[in-house]
């Protein structure tokens, strides 16, 4: 990523990290298997309380009696000491944490048998409500800023086997009638499943994307839906897709991600501000970043906005409304069972602002952070335990140079020592879509865990054979052992190659590592 003319500053400090696991222990085991599957736990998601106390998130798992993926919600206090604990868990799928605006109770959805229903609780009481029963499973919801009502979208099928329509409605948190603002079509225009839903500050009005019935499929623009009417104003306007609104403290100003459509072809999302009374044009935030710009959400005191920086991974900045960029997190994982949720979340405390994020890397395994923008504070771990990983030793990267650039990172076997070559893995998997992921890669570390070096490009335009040569450089591989995870067949060199396939279960996923391992030990040995 470069930042043009901007200022960059990294190194914020940790107040505490929800840890799922860890990436060496003392009396540690090297070496994860296809097991390791149904014994990792993965956090997403991560929801603070308004002031920053308590951060709810996702916990994902995979259970080997059903062979299905669970999600439960558990929480956190980032103050004092403890440790997380499950505050909410069913036989199904429980997702989409969201505190209430004073932060004592929680809405999520979860299925119960093949029923999709909204629940708030009472943290103090455990008291529990069921809302918006439906067969379909909502896609996004949001509390007022009085905590009165709770927005969501939903499909709701049409009778005679028509495609489902998306709508919006409104439903009250104490209980009561379900009440319908905008139907996916109407004159008003398209709603996504997932858009991201936002209050207006008094309360009167919810912010959303929508695809206008006048426009072109996919040019979305940024409207304001009155609650009370169900009217909609819109306020950009441009051909191109204007989504993910947020709303200043004050109500003054939208910041929204979008670009400009030329001919038809896609451009890079960047963050923009406009005034929400519709005078003046936008104004273009982030014109020092060359990458992509998502997610965004204001500084409690409105003087900065907190988004996500894509660009070969994931780094959450905080930009001022000068166009400044300033890193806070380097490697932010993408969003867990729940598209509609952020990457991050930030507290409303003016004072003292906190966000939460869900970090990674390669040889560390996925943790809720949360950190202060300014350096201050003091670390402190809240674990939960992820069963016989925390005796496991993890594989370590090291970064493949060419050029004095990092081009690439090898992930070596946990037991690896100096002097030693071991055989080469090329991970090609995505091929020329997108760059691979930097975070943590459980394929990759069984891989490593099976005795192989596994190596990734930074970007799909890097040439595999001169990372190939960086890694045979460095001494840790051997010229005559090397095989190709997914991408296309040959390759001058490959020993073998293992294709990469979908798989849905959790059983699906340990046979497809399972077998890879299995064709990659059959062809150095001199087998078929």
């Amino acid at each position: 990523m470069r930042l043009r003319g901007a200022s960059v500053r990294a190194g914020t400090t940790v107040l505490a990290a929800l840890c799922v696991g860890a990436s060496h222990v003392e009396g540690s085991q090297p070496g994860l298997t296809g097991d390791a599957i149904f014994e990792l736990t993965r956090p997403s998601d991560p929801v603070l309380t308004p002031d920053g106390r308590q951060v709810a998130y996702v916990v994902t798992s995979a259970d080997p009696g059903s062979d299905r993926t669970l999600s439960t919600i558990w929480l956190g206090s980032t103050v004092g000491s403890g440790r997380a604990r499950e505050v909410v868990g069913s036989l199904w799928s429980d997702r989409s944490p969201r505190f209430s605006p004073d932060g004592r109770s929680l809405a999520w959805i979860t299925r119960v048998d093949e029923f999709w229903e909204i629940r708030v609780r009472n943290l103090a009481t455990r008291a529990t409500r069921s809302l918006a029963v439906g067969s379909e499973p909502p896609g996004s919801i949001a509390w007022s800023p009085l905590g009165h009502s709770l927005a969501f979208t939903r499909r709701d099928a049409i009778p005679g086997g028509a495609d489902a329509s998306v709508e919006l409605f409104v439903v009250p948190a104490g209980g009561g009638r379900v009440r319908r603002l905008l139907r996916d079509g109407s004159a008003r225009g398209k709603i996504d499943l997932h858009t991201r839903l936002e209050w207006a500050p008094e309360g009167q009005a919810i912010l959303v994307s929508l695809d206008p019935s006048d426009g072109e499929a996919g040019d979305t623009e940024i409207f304001e839906i009155e609650v009370t009417t169900g009217q909609a104003r819109r306020l950009s306007d441009r051909r191109g897709p204007d989504e993910e609104p947020s709303v200043s403290p004050d109500g003054s100003f939208v910041a929204y991600t979008g670009y400009d459509a030329v001919d038809g072809h896609s451009g890079t999302p960047r963050l923009y501000v406009i005034e929400r009374a519709g005078a003046g044009p936008p104004r273009l935030i982030s014109r020092t970043v060359d990458a992509p710009v998502r997610h965004p959400a204001w500084s409690p005191d409105g003087r900065g906005i907190y988004a996500v920086i894509g660009e070969e991974g994931d780094r959450l900045a905080i930009f001022g409304l000068d166009g400044t960029a300033r890193i806070l997190e380097e490697q932010v994982e993408p969003a867990g069972l729940d598209p509609a949720s952020p990457m991050f979340s930030v507290s409303r405390d003016s004072v003292q602002p906190r966000f939460a994020v869900v970090t990674s890397s390669p040889d560390h395994l996925p943790q809720v952070s949360v950190r202060e923008p300014a350096s201050a504070g003091v670390a402190r771990a809240l674990t939960m335990a992820n069963s016989s990983l925390d005796t496991r030793s993890l594989g370590k990267v090291r970064e493949v140079r060419a050029d004095d650039r990092v081009r690439g990172w090898v992930l070596l076997p946990p037991d690896f020592e100096e002097g030693t070559r071991v055989s080469l893995v090329v991970d090609r998997r995505g091929g020329e879509s997108g760059p691979p992921r930097r975070g943590f890669d459980l394929d990759r570390q069984i891989l490593a865990g099976a005795g192989y070096a596994v190596l990734w490009a930074r970007s799909p335009s890097e040439d595999p054979g001169a990372l190939i040569q960086a890694v045979e450089a460095g001494g840790w591989v051997g010229s005559d052992r090397i095989f190709q995870l997914g991408g296309r067949a040959g390759g001058d060199g490959i020993l073998a190659r293992a294709p990469w396939g979908t798989a849905v279960t959790p059983g699906e996923r340990r046979e497809r590592i399972d077998g890879v391992v299995a064709r990659f030990g059959a062809a150095e040995s001199g087998g078929t």
